[in-house]
């Protein structure tokens, strides 16, 4: 209960990240729109309510790129400080995030430059005077994630990987958040080998490079996936007479997160893709408020608008509390069929199993479970462990 309660507060520092983010960059209209589409995503309000690190990573991976996008219009000490702490909040939320960062950052730099296009001799410039506040930030960093293994000194012993990964790279001797490291190596071992994953009624070790989309596309509301593309459209229509780089940052962060988690091997359900939702929310947001503000003077572009968001909460109050089960209408009748594991059963009916068994009076039960929780404390009877 503890750990849910702490997903359930960092749901609510998405929900006013992706607020103020949204309110930024087109208005408090948006903002609302934005807000009111992200707490009804069924894959957020799934993994909310779970004691996994996936929530934390969504939530400080898109607070990471908000505070580097407000870093690169002005390098002040204060957006400095607010960019190293939440780096390293995301750093240590999940190992994914270390590569979910630089890639967005990279797509923010990208934009930047090609939108702006400064001469070389000002973007040197600019680099050079921004050095010092890039110090300060990774001076804020590295002493968070170290806090955040206790001030731990140690070496990064790779026994049982054989698999060549950071270990390489770093001194016999001891290193400070040792474990960090070896996390990281455990991570890159994990890829290499791949790891069993169900798609389309096959199963495989290396993954499938459309698994990612493919979740998307059937994991997310299609409502949702609609006004994601309005926004996009109208994103473009507006850039015609005046491009804003700021503006792109949130679609192109989730385009390349989606492009990272395509072409690694763990393919293992949406909630490794969780950190697109916010962006994406902040784009559908875009969407519904544009087509509402439309509606005084074309009233068939708000009843779209209203009509979408209304399949959004309904579909989502329909599933209704099996959000992790949730798939959209494209999926029909046997989403089994198309994806397994904590897509669709993670164990989460442990409880109703044993209120279940309760009222028959069951003494003893075999059992085969997949899930992250204790199956012994949840008032089951006698438990006999069935083999996988």
């Amino acid at each position: 209960a503890p750990g849910c309660a702490r997903r359930r507060h960092l749901s609510v520092i998405a929900c006013a990240l992706v607020w103020s983010w949204t309110r930024r960059l087109f208005g408090a209209g948006a903002a609302l729109a934005s807000t009111l589409l992200f707490t009804m995503l069924p894959p957020v309000l799934a993994h909310s309510g779970l004691a996994t690190p996936d929530m934390a990573c969504a939530t400080f991976v898109f607070a990471s790129i908000y505070a580097f996008s407000r870093w690169l219009e002005c390098p002040a000490w204060r957006q400095s400080l607010l960019l190293g702490a939440s780096t390293a909040l995301a750093a240590l939320s999940k190992f994914s995030s270390l590569v979910f960062l630089p890639a967005s950052m990279l797509a923010v730099l990208l934009l930047y430059w090609f939108i702006e296009r400064p001469p070389l001799a000002a973007f040197r410039l600019n680099a050079l005077r921004r050095t010092g506040s890039l110090i300060f930030a990774a001076s804020v960093l590295f002493p968070m994630i170290w806090a955040g293994y206790r001030f731990s000194v140690g070496r990064v012993t790779a026994e049982d990987r054989p698999y060549e990964t950071i270990d390489r790279y770093l001194p016999e001797s001891s290193v400070p958040a040792h474990e960090f490291f070896d996390g990281i190596g455990e991570v890159e071992y994990h890829n290499a080998r791949g790891h069993e994953s169900w798609l389309l009624g096959e199963y495989r070790t290396d993954g499938w490079w459309y698994f990612f989309p493919v979740v998307i596309a059937v994991k997310t509301p299609i409502a949702f996936l609609l006004l994601c593309s309005i926004g996009f459209f109208r994103l473009a229509r507006q850039s015609v007479a005046k491009i804003c780089w700021q503006e792109w940052v949130p679609g192109a962060c989730a385009a390349m997160i989606l492009l990272v988690c395509m072409l690694n091997k763990i393919d293992l359900g949406v909630r490794h893709i969780l950190p697109i939702y916010p962006l994406l929310a902040m784009v559908a947001g875009l969407g519904l408020a544009r087509l509402v503000e439309a509606g005084r003077t074309r009233k068939t572009a708000a009843a779209c608008g209203v009509v979408l968001a209304l399949w959004l909460v309904v579909s989502s109050v329909w599933s209704h509390p099996d959000y992790l089960a949730y798939f959209n209408e494209s999926v029909g009748r046997k989403p089994e069929s198309v994806l397994a594991e904590s897509d669709l059963d993670w164990g989460q009916d442990l409880q109703r199993l044993s209120d279940k068994l309760k009222q028959l009076g069951v003494k003893e039960v075999s059992l085969a479970y997949f899930g992250t929780a204790d199956p012994t404390r949840f008032g089951l009877p006698a438990i006999k462990l069935l083999p996988a």
